[in-house]
């Protein structure tokens, strides 16, 4: 079984291990497909129910992903690129569809050097039983956070069924597919039982973390893709 089929079938039971809020097994039951916005930024009020980035977490789960290998996503990815996001953020197909303008693409075609490309942010609303929420998936499950202007990342992207009908990429199913390009990575550190915050209270942020261990984890995990695309 291939790398991309064994992280499907692994992101449902991750999903099911760190989903034990209630309110968290309220929202994944009743979606709504109807929610629509041209402008994202409408969501900062919307609770951000995010479990964070937790080594112990990660490692009771057996994914893996505790210890990255940076060759595999690198290997798996349609597209590595380095740049920054646009103006332009729309809620479709329960993510977040941002324009990211690359600044230099580490793999993928020539073409897109200097250019813009749409990426899906695993970001979905969803009803929960005191109105709607934001709920992160995929590459966002354990810590993940939207992009923030004026900030560079490097981004490991797999191109979108064509069935999906935009020209666009998702980020590969890893939290060590957007990497921030900084000496210091921006964090919040939330507490147990602390679900729920307004996403506008991760706004300054680009990893929520469950303590100090798993910070230092993830930022191993961070210079060793810098390093990976010289950075």
């Amino acid at each position: 079984m291939g790398g991309k089929e064994k992280r499907l079938m692994l992101w449902p039971l991750a999903w099911a291990a760190l989903c034990i809020v209630a309110v968290c097994v309220g929202v994944a039951a009743r979606m709504s497909y109807s929610d629509s916005s041209s402008d994202a930024r409408s969501f900062t009020n919307l609770a951000y129910v995010v479990a964070p980035y937790s080594i112990d977490d990660l490692e009771r789960l057996g994914t893996g992903l505790d210890s990255p290998s940076i060759d595999e996503l690198g290997r798996e990815a349609d597209l590595v690129v380095l740049g920054s996001i646009g103006d332009t953020r729309e809620y479709v197909h329960k993510s977040l569809l941002t324009d990211f303008h690359i600044k230099r693409v580490i793999k993928g075609s020539p073409s897109e050097d200097g250019s813009s490309i749409k990426v899906f942010e695993p970001i979905g609303i969803y009803k929960g039983p005191d109105g709607k929420v934001l709920v992160p998936g995929d590459a966002y499950m354990f810590g993940g956070v939207p992009m923030r202007p004026e900030i560079e990342y490097v981004l490991f992207l797999e191109r979108v069924a064509d069935s999906v009908g935009i020209d666009g990429y998702i980020l590969s199913g890893s939290p060590y597919s957007k990497v921030p390009v900084s000496d210091n990575v921006a964090y919040r550190v939330n507490e147990p039982g602390e679900y729920g915050l307004p996403l506008g209270e991760y706004a300054d942020c680009d990893i929520v973390v469950a303590d100090e261990r798993s910070l230092e984890n993830y930022e191993c995990a961070q210079q060793a893709i810098l390093d990976f695309v010289g950075e």
